[in-house]
């Protein structure tokens, strides 16, 4: 399947002009008469998907993972936060940063442990308490309220 614009660049567009093929100059007609079908057939999906989008909620969440490199043996955490729209399968959506918090915290020490969580933890109040999901999320322990006697 041939496009006409497969191939962008002055030299390609300014072809036709040189050319006598009636053959291959009608083939170009109809490829590019194609190709406007196909752009309008994507830009109705496209211009649908965006109606989609913009009537659906969106959750923020906080990732923290722990990663390690195995060929320099170093242990870093990352702490990201996204928005999550509220669809089947929305975690496999994830969807813009929300204000791109995205930190990576090398070591893997106690203190850069700490140091993860608590940003973790602080982007989570920030959002409204948002979940803390990633495979070091088990590592935020729930905080307890202080009942006074």
């Amino acid at each position: 399947m041939t496009s006409i614009f497969s191939d962008y660049g002055k030299e390609h567009t300014e072809q036709f002009k040189t050319e006598y093929d009636l053959s291959r100059v009608d083939n170009w007609i109809e490829w590019a008469k194609r190709d406007i079908r196909s752009i309008q057939e994507f830009l109705v999906a496209v211009t649908a998907q965006k109606a989609v989008i913009e009537r659906t909620a969106f959750l923020p969440e906080v990732r923290l993972t722990k990663e390690h490199n195995y060929s320099t043996n170093h242990i870093n955490y990352r702490v990201n936060s996204y928005l999550v729209p509220q669809v089947p399968g929305g975690d496999k959506h994830i969807v813009c940063p929300v204000d791109f918090q995205n930190k990576i915290i090398p070591g893997g020490d106690v203190a850069h442990r700490k140091e993860a969580v608590a940003l973790a933890q602080e982007l989570s109040a920030k959002y409204g308490n948002c979940p803390i999901v990633g495979n070091a999320a088990g590592m935020v322990k729930p905080v307890k309220d202080v009942i006074k006697l």
